[in-house]
């Protein structure tokens, strides 16, 4: 198996692209935990033949010690993601005793150039918190992500997590608090989804205006990259997330912040 490949598979709804770790399903990312990636990887590369479990445990974990156990929550893991099911297989047939089995016709073709020499980094939006705690406010958390997440989208630069893919992996790989992220909460993020980048943060209602605060995470490093705060009324909080995310480019690994425009955004 070779993951530096610029090939991109293609099969009824789903698109994969092996240098990104990126799996879409009807245009949307989807979460799957990076050795179920592999596995999924394997055995679409594989698709001519029968794959035995000693030959995915060799190739995928190679000198690490798993049980079958682990190769078949991988299995159950792409299924759930795939919407397959092993009675009626649409992608994925086991064969008892034996291993499995790639059924699926597969359209592989060469995935587009880059634009420039800047990496494209994956981006995880983990949660904006209202220090209120008031409940009735809830729905501007999610307002604000969302908006966060639409503006950092656009233009093809950085790749954004899908909100459910972020609840997904919060509640597979059990998160600590989200207030304050550790090196293993960081590392657990990065190998079990690949990103590269972590935002999170908070804001607070005052006096009719709204501050925004962010933080960047490093999954790499394991350190913070920025810290950025913004104020604005309450009237005017398209401009402030605005705001927030071209402060937020223009810190970004792998980024171009001459790419980023005020207004009309090109991320």
């Amino acid at each position: 198996m070779n993951p530096a490949h610029n090939g991109i598979y293609r099969f009824e709804n789903v698109e994969i692209d092996p240098s990104q770790v990126s799996l879409r399903c009807n245009g949307r990312e989807q979460y799957l935990r990076q050795q179920a990636f592999q596995v999924l990887l394997y055995l679409i590369e594989q698709r001519h033949r029968l794959v035995g479990k000693e030959e995915l445990i060799e190739k995928i974990w190679r000198s690490v010690a798993v049980t079958d156990n682990t190769v078949d929550q991988c299995i159950f893991d792409i299924r759930k993601t795939l919407g397959d099911d092993w009675r009626q297989p649409r992608f994925i047939k086991t064969i008892p005793k034996a291993g499995y089995r790639w059924i699926v016709p597969v359209e592989q073709c060469l995935a587009p150039p880059p634009e420039s020499a800047y990496s494209r980094p994956f981006v995880v939006l983990l949660s904006l918190t209202d220090l209120s705690g008031r409940s009735e406010e809830a729905w501007l958390s999610t307002a604000l992500c969302a908006w966060l997440s639409s503006e950092l989208s656009m233009g093809k630069q950085i790749q954004v997590a899908s909100a459910a893919s972020v609840a997904r992996m919060k509640a597979e790989i059990g998160l600590s608090g989200l207030d304050d992220l550790g090196r293993e909460d960081l590392v657990k993020i990065r190998e079990n989804f690949g990103a590269d980048v972590v935002i999170m943060g908070s804001y607070a209602r005052s006096g009719g205006n709204i501050r925004l605060t962010v933080r960047m995470e490093d999954t790499r490093e394991g350190g913070t990259i920025d810290a950025i705060a913004e104020t604005a009324p309450e009237s005017h909080l398209f401009d402030l997330v605005s705001r927030v995310k071209e402060r937020l480019c223009a810190k970004l690994p792998g980024t171009n912040p001459y790419r980023v425009h005020s207004g009309a955004t090109q991320v």
